[in-house]
């Protein structure tokens, strides 16, 4: 024996002949510190028997929070109680260890070295490089990786790791590599077909194990007891190697998720973890599908900036603003005082809070943005264009996606210039690639949408003029407005689409829309307003009218009503009032009448019909020709929003019309100030109004 080990033998020997209750008492004095009194309990049978009798060794750690990394953020972060007077405080800062961001000349940061977890288990947390204790800032770096193609791997496959340590039994832990086979997107011919073929688990797993005790990776052998989950091509996969982590306490998280509640779009995020976190979610009922409705945006082909009409916010409630100024300038001031419109931010579609401009998705209400790459080529049929649609939802996803779809130039050159072969065929196609940009990826793909059904009409019958062709978002769905008066549903979730034809007398300009009973259509039919509603209860989708609604009452009202609704004028705000040649005295009574309105006004109520007193009635004079316009349905009752003003948008008046009790109910003019200095010599700018209603996401 060499003379360390009869030193250690004789310190334990002697140690063994202390009396037993002087022995318990030392071991009383290690029960603050759990991982020495393990240690102690594996010395010898005398003393498990001690610790074990006397319960010395609580196997319960006490639960202080919940760890949460984030990707994108170099540190995970730790939300917990504070600490009670007394107790150690339980902190997440890793900064004993390495540091995880590294500053670069440039004033950027460079987050490869983020400490991102990846596994925990009785208080250590597995971190890329490291195995940590935060409670006594203890750590070991982990040795260079085995080579994950060493024997037992698949092809085609990485490893995930796993963290194993009881604080009863050893002060040591193990890591196992567990192989992850990826998803299958590779041509076939890149897969061995005997292998794809093979049971997975194998009857012998052999693993990669660290062991803190012996300080190396070191290949273990697993015996499977029973059979094998299935073959390795039948092995599911969930895309992205997404695990699990225990909670102790599912009152804890329905807390947590409680709190999200305030905040849909991470609420939306945490509801795509996993199952149990949706069950929680989808049980408490925490994630309201009901945007607030809070006016309408109103965007003119001549105004720079879309314009927010809409009742003041009450006290205590966020203000809504169709502010875009912190997007890139929309409007240049030349040197002679004149101003350069070419990068105004006219709205292109919308849904669920989000808004699409030429170059930007937006988010008006937490003024958070995205530029969109550079469009793909067309690659379309001659003379042609493409608009572009929106399409999110903010209880499944923070992620949106844009359509462009083609839209075909009315026939106004000759008849060489078209190809006769083309113009004849079918339209849409049976296959139809679309380019959709989504924002998981970042980029513009092509995707196939197979129709199901007829398809509308040809090439030819498609050109045709149409004002407003607009979309909607539903239940999974996109809705398109095409030209040849069809909609066109575009389901995408199966990649599969139909056609659904307009009514027979669907009317001039239709406006395709949602309310309280999904998808309407409203258009302007003999003086009269029509309305139908989409009805696809028996499988295929119909129109059922909902009612023709007199428009008189609109006509024949003769009074210029200021409120309870105001216009935002965006456009003066930022636009007129700066240029060189403005009068500042007039800015300046502008923006004090302007305040004096907003303190004055109250919420509209659209349950209060008697809006009589709600109003500010200044004299107007009745005109022979009104030029009308659909501004929308309100999102969750059956509401439609009209306008109505002289030539060139005089006068313009907001209304409301119950469409069950026949109520007409004005909110106050939409004409914004100074609007004709905006005016270019158009013949009629109701040809260039784009409005919708506005649920803003916060």
């Amino acid at each position: 024996m060499e003379p360390q080990d009869e030193q250690q033998h004789g310190d334990l020997a002697l140690a063994a002949r202390l009396p037993e209750d002087v022995l318990t008492d030392v071991l009383r004095r290690l029960a603050a510190t759990p991982r020495w009194l393990a240690v102690s309990r594996s010395v010898c049978k005398e003393w498990r028997a001690i610790i074990d009798g006397e319960s010395l060794l609580c196997t319960r750690l006490p639960f202080t929070g919940i760890f949460i990394s984030l990707a994108v953020l170099p540190f995970p972060e730790l939300f917990s109680r504070p600490s009670a007077p007394g107790r150690p405080a339980v902190s997440s800062k890793l900064h004993f260890l390495a540091p995880a961001v590294k500053v670069l000349p440039d004033g950027g940061c460079d987050w490869r070295g983020s400490h991102c977890i990846k596994g925990h288990c009785n208080g250590l947390i597995l971190l890329r490089d490291y195995v940590v204790n935060p409670a006594t800032q203890r750590w070991d770096r982990l040795p260079e990786r085995p080579r994950d193609n060493a024997k037992g791997m698949v092809r085609h496959s990485r490893c995930n790791e796993y963290l194993a340590f009881d604080h009863t039994v050893s002060s040591h832990y193990q890591v196992l590599r567990i192989p992850y086979l990826q998803p299958r997107w590779r041509s076939d011919n890149e897969y061995d077909p005997i292998e794809e073929a093979s049971e997975w688990p194998p009857s012998r797993y052999i693993l990669h194990v660290f062991s803190s005790r012996t300080s190396t990776w070191k290949e273990r052998l697993f015996v499977r007891q029973g059979d094998a989950a299935g073959t390795v091509a039948e092995t599911p996969t969930n895309g992205c190697g997404k695990r699990s982590l225990p909670m102790d306490g599912e009152d804890v998280l329905t807390d947590v998720l409680r709190r999200l509640a305030a905040t849909p779009r991470w609420l939306a995020v945490s509801r795509s973890v996993c199952k149990e976190w949706r069950a929680i979610i989808d049980g408490e009922s925490l994630l309201c599908t009901r945007l607030p409705f809070t006016g309408i945006f109103i965007s003119l082909a001549v105004l720079p900036f879309p314009e927010l009409f809409s009742r003041p916010s009450a006290p205590g409630r966020p203000a809504v603003s169709g502010k875009l100024h912190f997007l890139a300038p929309a409007v240049k001031v030349l040197p002679d005082g004149g101003c350069d419109w070419r990068g105004s931010h006219g709205i292109k579609d919308h849904c669920n809070g989000l808004i699409l401009l030429r170059d930007y998705v937006v988010n008006p209400a937490t003024q958070r943005w995205d530029r969109l790459p550079e469009r793909p080529p067309k690659g379309m049929v001659r003379h042609s264009r493409c608009n572009e649609y929106l399409a999110f939802d903010h209880t499944v996803s923070s992620h949106y996606q844009v359509f462009r779809i083609p839209y075909f130039q009315p026939r106004c050159r000759s008849d060489n210039e078209y190809d006769p072969i083309e113009e004849a065929s079918e339209w849409p196609p049976s296959r139809y690639i679309l380019h959709v940009f989504s924002s998981r990826t970042s980029t513009w793909k092509e995707r196939l949408f197979v129709r199901q059904g007829d398809a509308a009409g040809t090439v030819a019958e498609t050109r045709q003029f149409s004002r407003r062709l607009l979309s909607v978002y539903w239940r999974g769905s996109l809705y398109v407005h095409c030209q040849n008066n069809f909609v066109m549903r575009l389901s995408l979730s199966e990649d599969k689409y139909n056609i659904i034809k307009l009514p027979m007398d669907a009317g001039r300009d239709p406006y395709l829309g949602l309310s309280q009973k999904g998808v309407y259509l409203a258009s302007f039919v003999n003086h009269h307003l029509r309305v139908c509603i989409m009805d696809e209860s028996s499988g295929h989708a119909q129109w059922i009218l909902k009612n023709d609604y007199d428009l008189n009452p609109v006509k024949a009202f003769n009074r210029q009503v200021n409120g309870p609704w105001i216009l935002e004028d965006i456009n003066y705000h930022f636009v007129l009032s700066r240029l060189p040649k403005v009068n500042k005295e007039a800015v300046i009574r502008y923006r004090q009448k302007k305040k004096a309105v907003v303190q004055e006004k109250f919420e509209w109520n659209s349950d209060d019909d008697d809006f009589d007193e709600h109003e500010d009635i200044v004299e107007a004079h009745q005109h022979k020709y009104f030029d009308m316009e659909i501004l929308g349905f309100h999102p969750y009752k059956e509401i439609i929003f009209l306008s109505r003003a002289e030539n060139f948008k005089l006068n313009a008046t907001g209304f409301a019309y119950h469409l069950n009790s026949f109520k007409l109910e004005s909110l106050g003019s939409i004409y914004p100030t100074d609007y004709a200095k905006f005016d270019f010599g158009l013949p009629n700018e109701s040809c260039y109004i784009y409005s919708f209603p506005y649920t803003p996401m916060y």
